[in-house]
């Protein structure tokens, strides 16, 4: 199976004079929610489906919880989440407070597992994309 994708016009806005280019840009197919991961997760298993999700409803609770306390996150293979901060630059560092933050990113880095599922994707061009 390959992942879907659909060719995009752009202009450099930075440079409008430029000619525009072409990108490709992925095809979301669907939203798969907890509760679809839990009935997929279930099928096999002996585990129940709202046993399942109730696992992964405490996940995020918990994931937030730790992240909350400033730790990073490492689910294995999946990967770890951590927190990453925007902030304005003060001229002094007693003017550094925490309304000088700007932006709160939530960063996920890919452990060697999932890195290699990564690097094996291949892609097909969508049907509806033009060009």
């Amino acid at each position: 199976m390959a992942v879907k994708y659909r060719i995009t016009e752009r202009r450099d806005l930075l440079d409008p004079s430029k000619p525009n280019k072409y990108y490709a840009y992925l095809v979301n197919a669907d939203v798969v929610d907890l509760k679809t991961i839990s009935a997929a997760m279930s099928d096999g298993s002996t585990l129940r489906e709202a046993d399942i999700y109730a696992v992964l409803i405490g996940l995020v609770n918990t994931i937030q919880v730790e992240l909350e306390k400033g730790n990073q996150v490492n689910l294995g293979d999946l990967g770890s989440f951590y927190l990453s901060i925007n902030s304005k630059g003060e001229l002094k560092p007693e003017d550094v407070k925490p309304q000088s933050i700007q932006r709160v990113k939530l960063l996920y880095r890919p452990k060697s597992k999932m890195k290699r599922f990564l690097k094996s994707l291949s892609f097909k061009k969508d049907p509806k994309s033009k060009g």
